[in-house]
């Protein structure tokens, strides 16, 4: 439910202005693009992703940057601009590999997957699907998230679409994944 999870964010980014949380403030304005995206706002999104990527160029949190360049990169995807996609999703892979952290590198990884495999770099887009497929594996508490929609349809698009159901069986027995 969008509209909930939104309304939710939204209470959360008013309570951490409220008790002057910087770092919960600035958590809660990288989500808040998430609802641009899904709401189609994203001539207010993408001045928001460059700010932000600019900012990390001097001290903003690593964290952040990610999700900035997730958003770039899929809104460039959609207006045509592959190149730039495709630089995006190199320079996401770069900062999430350097945090290591499942919760950064799962969708890194697959929005990476996603982007080569529509610029028509199949064997590359499996390779990066195929990283984070093991990667999942080798993380059995690790939640499936959004980001198995994009590998979704990256595997379906390569005839390998039973392969996420075999790696996510050993996480939806444990409860942990999407519903």
């Amino acid at each position: 439910d969008l509209e909930r999870g939104f309304a939710l964010m939204s209470s959360s980014r008013e309570a951490a202005q409220r008790h002057g949380h910087v770092v919960a403030m600035a958590w809660a304005d990288t989500q808040q693009m998430d609802e641009l995206y899904w709401t189609g706002a994203w001539r207010e999104l993408l001045p928001r992703t460059e700010e932000m990527i600019e900012m990390t160029r001097s001290a903003a949190p690593v964290l952040m940057v990610i999700d900035a360049y997730i958003f770039r990169a899929r809104l460039r995807l959609a207006r045509g601009n592959v190149e730039g996609a495709l630089e995006d999703s190199a320079r996401l892979l770069e900062h999430a590999r350097a945090q290591g952290d499942p919760q950064v590198s799962f969708p890194a990884l697959a929005t990476r997957g996603q982007v080569l495999y529509e610029a028509g770099e199949e064997e590359e887009a499996g390779a990066a699907v195929d990283e984070l497929l093991a990667r999942w594996r080798e993380s059995p508490s690790s939640a499936a998230g959004p980001w198995v929609a994009e590998i979704a349809h990256v595997l379906e698009g390569l005839g390998r679409g039973a392969e996420l159901a075999e790696a996510s069986d050993g996480h939806f027995r444990l409860g942990l994944g999407t519903q």
